[in-house]
């Protein structure tokens, strides 16, 4: 309820923030548990479960769910940032999901809160202006959930079951030069930075999450907004980091299979998003895996190259479908040999000299897409710049003719 200041006053805001606070403090009391020994906990948890005979802390916590949880979820898309920042601490206080709740055998109120949330997001449900306040809202409950550290309760209980919200949050943004829009996609990215690199799934149910996960990721990668498929890259780049150790092989594959679908995209914000993720893959896995893998993509890259026609013949005709899909599948195999030269800064593995012969084809020929040919010029400089200190022994690993197409880029780059 408002303070004494009158409704829609920044006063009556202050003092909802305030009784908020003190709600806060109440929830930390009545959930939780001193870590004693079991004999001890046992006499504690029966003690706190009677006061005075008469009211027990399930029958406060029940109160709190029947008359505070409805007007918090009301208050979602509150005007107040303050007020929106305490009613998403007192929404996880009332989840039900943490280990004091547990521990006193309390229902989960996170069906309510997450279909509160996904009607936030609702289209044409309310206006822009309370639907931004809402994925502000949605957003600090997240980092609320991720901050205070228990993974193994909240990730499958409050975190996957609204993990495309959060990648959602970012679809209705159209630009983001400054303005409240600019402040509230920013707090949407950080949400998901938070989720991809704080979370590591060390726990025995893991596996069923991390499938969960990069489903909902994979989804999230051929959405309609673009904003949402860079944050799908991002998302994975780091998600595959933090808990490389963790997952399986085939685990392994979906991700790189998501990121080459990322690569071929047409957006060059998502297409370098992804491409960072496949340099942090190709950086951690062996040498022998990563050779394997350059050999099909220069397979892949030489097949994507328009075959140029007889002299005296007619080139056969390219349709408008078969085109895009052969820069697309160029786009993602050059992207991949770009991230393998990009893996290895101050080495020469065996199997580069291979990667940059192939990329230095797509540096010249005149049907690639302008950005394909750029990203080669760069990349190829890139790699030039940060192995001149020891070019004198890197060079040795070279054939002549693989210097040679490395050269003509460098040389031609240098002087356009």
């Amino acid at each position: 309820q408002g303070g004494r200041g009158g409704e829609g006053t920044e006063e009556g805001f202050a003092s909802q923030a305030k009784w908020m606070k003190l709600m806060g403090a109440i929830f930390i009391e009545l959930s939780y548990v001193e870590p004693e020994p079991e004999d001890v906990l046992e006499h504690q948890f029966e003690s706190r479960m009677n006061i005075d005979g008469t009211v027990t802390v399930e029958s406060i916590w029940e109160e709190l769910k029947s008359t505070l949880l409805p007007r918090l979820l009301d208050a979602v898309n509150h005007p107040f940032n303050s007020c929106r920042s305490q009613v998403a601490e007192s929404l996880l206080a009332l989840s039900g999901i943490t280990s004091g709740h547990q521990v006193l055998g309390l229902n989960s109120n996170m069906d309510s809160i997450c279909a509160r949330f996904r009607s936030v997001l609702s289209e044409g449900e309310i206006e822009s202006e309370k639907k931004r306040r809402g994925k502000e809202t949605i957003c600090m409950f997240f980092i609320n959930c991720i901050h205070l550290g228990d993974v193994v309760n909240y990730y499958g209980s409050a975190i996957l079951p609204l993990l495309d919200l959060a990648f959602k949050t970012l679809g209705d943004f159209e630009s983001e030069e400054g303005g409240t829009e600019a402040s509230t996609a920013r707090l949407c990215r950080q949400c998901i930075g938070v989720i991809s690199s704080h979370c590591i799934l060390g726990y025995v149910e893991r596996v069923e999450d991390v499938d969960k996960a990069i489903e909902i990721g994979g989804e999230c990668a051929k959405h309609s907004s673009w904003q949402v498929r860079q944050a799908s890259s991002v998302f994975f780049s780091q998600f595959y980091g933090v808990n490389k150790f963790l997952l399986l092989e085939s685990q392994t594959v979906r991700i790189f299979k998501i990121f080459c679908d990322l690569l071929g995209d047409e957006r060059r914000e998502v297409c370098v998003g992804a491409t960072s993720g496949v340099v942090g893959m190709l950086a951690i896995m062996g040498e022998d895996d990563v050779r394997d893998l350059v050999n099909e993509y220069i397979q892949i890259a030489n097949n994507s190259i328009k075959k140029r026609s007889r002299k005296g013949s007619k080139a056969a005709p390219v349709g408008g479908a078969q085109k895009a899909s052969q820069e697309r599948l160029q786009r993602i195999s050059v992207s991949v040999l770009c991230a393998a030269v990009h893996s290895s800064p101050y080495s020469v593995p065996s199997f580069l000299p291979p990667a940059i012969a192939a990329l230095s084809k797509h540096s010249f020929e005149s049907t690639a897409p302008l950005g394909v040919r750029d990203l080669v010029k760069k990349t190829l400089s890139d790699f030039k710049r940060t192995h001149v200190d020891g070019w004198a022994e890197f060079r040795r690993v070279f054939k002549q003719e693989e210097l040679e197409c490395l050269d003509d880029v460098i040389t031609c780059e240098y002087y356009a």
